[in-house]
């Protein structure tokens, strides 16, 4: 849903990790974002806890010093240890280093709270389930894109009341809108730039009695 959304606008194009209910592994969650050359990262999940009365949704993004409070930590431990089960963990944590160098160099993690802003404010304007806020935890599938990327918890599938919302083709198409409008909205005002390069190749010649222009073309 939310992709169809972005793909309705003119000048956008959402690309999928994945179309069906089969597992995708980080790496290739990566390989995906890098080879379509994507813009923003949108890591889409439905919460749970193990308190029923919890609802609502929630919009992360990353932190490397810790989680903005208990439940924001156990949401991203959680999320991690399905990483942590395909056995790739020390491959990405040997990375981490060039990784976060990354991040703060292209001022990622900041156009991250920006994007996170941008969705929460269009999922606070629809209403469709209440809005938890924004928060921050050290997600390994955020840490490990070098782009503008949040997480977003959507609803909780240990609710009711979420639970009798999401089964609502009406009210789940408008989460989805909300949730695609706040990155168009995000990109539309912070547009990626482009860059070309240019190999410029210089080359170092000694004129000499005789040659010519028809010569140093043919050359060079």
């Amino acid at each position: 849903y939310v992709a169809n959304e972005i793909n309705k606008e003119k000048g956008f194009r959402a690309i999928l990790t994945r179309s069906g209910d089969y597992n995708v592994s980080l790496q290739r969650r990566i390989d995906i974002a890098r080879k379509n050359g994507g813009d923003c990262f949108i890591s889409l999940h439905l919460n749970s806890h193990y308190n029923n009365r919890a609802r609502g949704s929630e919009v992360y993004f990353l932190s490397i010093t810790g989680a903005t409070d208990e439940n924001a930590q156990a949401v991203a431990e959680r999320e991690n240890l399905f990483l942590e089960i395909e056995g790739k963990s020390v491959e990405y944590n040997n990375d981490l280093k060039e990784i976060l160098f990354d991040l703060n160099r292209s001022n990622t993690m900041y156009e991250s709270s920006i994007l996170a802003s941008e969705i929460a404010s269009a999922l606070k304007r629809v209403g469709v389930v209440p809005f938890r806020g924004i928060k921050q935890a050290n997600f390994v599938v955020l840490r490990s894109i070098a782009m503008p990327s949040v997480l977003v918890e959507a609803a909780f599938l240990s609710n009711r009341k979420d639970v009798s919302i999401l089964r609502r083709e009406k009210s789940l198409r408008k989460l989805a809108k909300a949730i695609a409008s706040g990155a168009i909205s995000y990109l539309r005002k912070n547009p990626p730039e482009r860059e070309e390069v240019v190999r410029t190749l210089s080359t170092v010649h000694v004129v000499k009695s005789g040659d010519t222009w028809g010569g140093y073309a043919r050359k060079y």
